[in-house]
């Protein structure tokens, strides 16, 4: 999947840990080591769970910034920054653990850029079925359409599923006011 579709399942994840939490019996505070933990994990495996759906970035083949070096990192930063800066206004209750969710769901990919381009040695490799390979299939090519309007759809929910979790965690649940309303 391209970067942006992984910020965006990256952020839900950690909306969805903060979620559930928030309606658990064990509240954790916002900035405490398990849920900074918690977040950052759910990223990661946000990452890894997309990245095994099938996908075709098609984010590389715009042909804007072509001239450039470097072209197809500024492409996924073009993409990408627009969808941050959203997701951090409409997490702007929680915008440091949406930071850490984003930066979990970042990781693999930047542990494949060190490996390909910097030659990070394979035994500090995390994910080495994510992060030792590329991914070009003829398969990929021959439904490149197909897969392109499924990574929007995918891209549209978890934007969805944002901004539903973000609207209901930014409201404040008083388990003492739902007793009194049950009586």
């Amino acid at each position: 999947m391209d970067l942006p579709v992984h910020i965006a399942g990256a952020a839900f994840a950690g909306n969805m840990i903060l979620h559930c939490t928030r309606y658990s019996s064990e509240h954790l505070p916002d900035r405490s080591f398990k849920m900074i933990l918690a977040c950052f994990l759910s990223g990661v495996c946000s990452h890894l769970l997309l990245d095994a759906l099938p996908y075709y970035d098609w984010i590389f083949e715009i042909p804007i910034f072509s001239g450039l070096p470097g072209s197809w990192l500024w492409r996924q930063v073009a993409a990408t920054v627009p969808v941050i800066v959203i997701i951090f206004w409409i997490s702007r209750q929680h915008w440091f653990l949406s930071f850490v969710s984003m930066s979990g769901g970042l990781y693999p990919d930047l542990e494949k850029l060190l490996y390909f381009d910097f030659h990070l040695p394979k035994a500090f490799v995390v994910f080495p079925y994510h992060s030792c390979r590329l991914s070009d299939s003829a398969w990929e090519k021959a439904h490149e359409s197909h897969l392109i309007v499924f990574e929007i759809a995918v891209f549209a929910l978890l934007m969805t599923g944002i901004f539903l979790t973000s609207n209901s965690n930014s409201k404040k649940f008083d388990m003492s006011r739902m007793e009194e309303l049950q009586k």
